[in-house]
């Protein structure tokens, strides 16, 4: 088994004996692994992440987003 320790394990080098950590699914690690993430879909131009990416404005300067869609069937703030 796997040590996780501070969410640092890559999903793929997991297996399914290695969840229930501290009563962590699957499904919870990963959203919390991957909710401050920030994917490039089209070099340079297209971005896609989460609400708390939307509202970081120093990670939006960062990779140089400059125009923010919101796509989620909820209300969002406009933050900046």
């Amino acid at each position: 088994m796997h040590m996780i320790q501070n969410m640092q394990v890559p999903i793929e080098d997991l297996t399914d004996e290695d969840f229930d950590f501290k009563g962590t699914s699957r499904n919870e690690y990963e959203h919390a692994l991957y909710k401050n993430q920030c994917s490039e879909i089209l070099d340079g131009f297209l971005y896609l992440a989460g609400d708390l990416v939307a509202r970081n404005e120093q990670q939006l300067r960062e990779v140089g987003i400059t125009h923010v869609v919101n796509c989620a069937a909820d209300y969002s703030k406009n933050y900046f």
